[in-house]
Formats: structure tokens, sequence, C-alpha cells
């Protein structure tokens, strides 16, 4: 079956390399939908490309081989417990003369997968704008942000356990990262960041430090330009709304390791935003806007953060409706005309 889903996906690229888990040396083979290693007509190794984190690329030489250039092929698959977990498979290049030559080998090796792999759309990276390109010629290089007070403030020890080593297998640069240490500190450090170092925001926490980005793009004199850097989001925060949104769509569970493997793919969902105007200031918005019982039971859940998300919001809710608050509004609208469709 293996071979004959071979044979009809087109062939992007194949070198010569030394397979050192099962002591084989074979064709290793990139198509349209898959990474292979091939003898002759048989394919031992298989992985579709969907479940393919990167080739990572390690910095020393094999053992008693200094020419010789080794790269990991990692994935991000199903286990026995049906859980996705991350596995690697250990290659060498060695058709080149010198280390230098295989090296830019492997290298050039893990550009073409990471640019097959992104033609996969998937959509992880949010960008509120009408461009739909998802494939960026450039390697990804990443501003992240970290909220070390969201949820059950456990962002920055999230982060570095299982997003940081997956960003390194994936060949991903983060250019700076930034860990939050006050309300609107991420909005005041988008503001002033040098856009053009990177090619996306990664974001730690929940919906909060997501607006706090967003509004922080949309208050620069470039907001036009500013608006279109894609967002990627690690849900570490009480109130996950829109990655939760995000996974649903694309029929996967909600996690840590699960949203940052979409990160890693690459693919773009654009999104609208919506302009509230208060008596005071001008906010962008990507959810929802509440008013009443509703932003009360947010703002009033804040000192049951550390609780985790669905308790905080029940407690905020049992307070907010003890205290039988009333309030008054009036709300305008536009009627529909008869004559209208």
């Amino acid at each position: 079956l293996l071979i004959t889903m071979a044979t009809r996906e087109e062939e992007i690229k194949r070198s010569q390399v030394f397979a050192v888990w099962c002591q084989k040396s074979c064709n290793f083979v990139l198509r349209e939908r898959s990474l292979n290693c091939e003898q002759e007509n048989e394919v031992f190794f298989s992985v579709n490309l969907e479940d393919l984190l990167g080739l990572r690329v390690l910095e020393k030489p094999a053992q008693g081989r200094p020419q010789v250039c080794q790269a990991e092929i990692c994935t991000f698959m199903l286990s026995k417990k049906k859980v996705k977990k991350i596995k690697t498979k250990l290659i060498q290049f060695s058709e080149g003369g010198s280390y230098d030559e295989n090296n830019e080998t492997a290298q050039n090796w893990r550009e073409a997968i990471r640019l097959q792999c992104q033609k996969n759309d998937h959509k992880m990276f949010v960008r509120p704008d009408s461009d739909n390109s998802i494939v960026s010629p450039t390697q990804p290089r990443f501003l992240v942000i970290l909220n070390p007070f969201s949820g059950t403030k456990k962002s920055v020890e999230k982060y570095r356990k299982y997003v940081e080593p997956m960003f390194e297998m994936a060949g991903i640069t983060v250019v700076r990262e930034i860990i939050t240490e006050r309300r609107n500190h991420a909005k005041e450090e988008i503001q002033s960041f040098d856009l053009s170092q990177i090619t996306g925001i990664v974001t730690g926490g929940g919906d909060g430090i997501i607006f706090e980005v967003v509004n922080g793009l949309m208050s620069r004199q470039d907001y036009a330009t500013a608006i279109k850097t894609p967002i990627g989001a690690i849900p570490t925060g009480s109130g996950n709304g829109l990655v939760a949104s995000l996974m649903y769509e694309l029929g996967e569970e909600l996690s840590v390791t699960n949203a940052a493997f979409q990160i890693i793919r690459g693919g773009i969902q654009t999104i609208d935003l919506a302009t509230v105007h208060t008596t005071t200031e001008t906010v962008y918005m990507f959810l929802m806007v509440a008013w009443g019982l509703v932003a009360d039971v947010d703002i009033e859940s804040e000192v049951f953060r550390r609780l985790g998300g669905q308790i905080r919001d029940t407690l905020g809710a049992l307070k907010c409706i003890a205290q039988k608050k009333l309030y008054h509004g009036r709300l305008s609208y536009l009627p529909i005309e008869e004559d209208e469709p």
C-alpha cells in the first residue's frame, strides 16, 4: 500500500542517506504528501506530512565520522494510547566530501520539507484581514509573548516544557521573548516593536493577551500594514475561546502541543475585527463584547483566576447573581424598512 501511494505522488526531492535506527542506506524521498525512506521497491519508513514537525539538523557530526552530518526526522503522531507524541528517527547525510557540504544538504532538506508542509492549509495563525496567502519563502522568525499571570500561572513553564522544544525541532527562530509584567505590557511592546524582524507573533496565555497584541498593532502609525502580521496562540489561559474555535475547526483537541504543532505548520486563518467606541477610547475585539451581568462575571471572577477557567467563571457568576445588581441601559437600532429584502 505504501509503495502504491508513493508512486502516485509527485516527487519533490531525493537524496541518499543512512537510516541509523535500522542500519540501512536508502533513498530519502520527499513527495507531495509524504516523506519516505526507500530501498529499491521497498518503502520501510513513511510519514504523512500532516504528522511531520520537521527535520532537525544536529550541530555535531557523527561520532568517529567528522564529515557526516546528522539530522532527526521529527514527527507528532498518535501513540498506541491515542495521544499525540513527538517521535524522532536519526538519519545521516554523507554524500558530500566534507561536513560543511553535508550540512548544507541537510539544511536544504529542512527548508524543502518546511515549505512543502506549509502547503497544507492548517489554519492556526490568525490574521485580521482578507489576505489568504499562507506560504512564506522565508525562515519562520517569531516574537513570543508570554503572560505568566494567565490561567493557573503556568504559561512560561508550559512554553519551556512543550512549545520551545517543538519550535527548535522545526527550525524556528525566536527573535525575542517577552514575559509580561503588568496589564497592557504586551500592547506597549507591540506599539514600538520592529515588525520587519519577524514573520509572526506567538502568544502564550488566554484571549486577553491576544486582545492586547491586536490593539497594540492597531494603535501603531503603520497599523494598516502591522495588522497583517500573523498571530499564533498557545492556550494557557483561563479563557481560550479563539484557539478553541480554531482547533475545533481542524478537528483537533484543545491542547498546548496541538496548538504549537499547528502554528509550526504555518497556515493562516483570516478573522474579522469589531470596533468598540466608548467615551474615552476605541478598542478592537475579535470574540465578543459584553455589558451588564456577563461583563461583571468576567471582572468579578478575576480573584478566582488561579482555579482555572470553568471554576472561575462559575464562582464569579454565583457571586454576581447573589449581589442582585440591576443594569440600566438603552439599545438603539435601525429598523428594517418594509421594502428591504
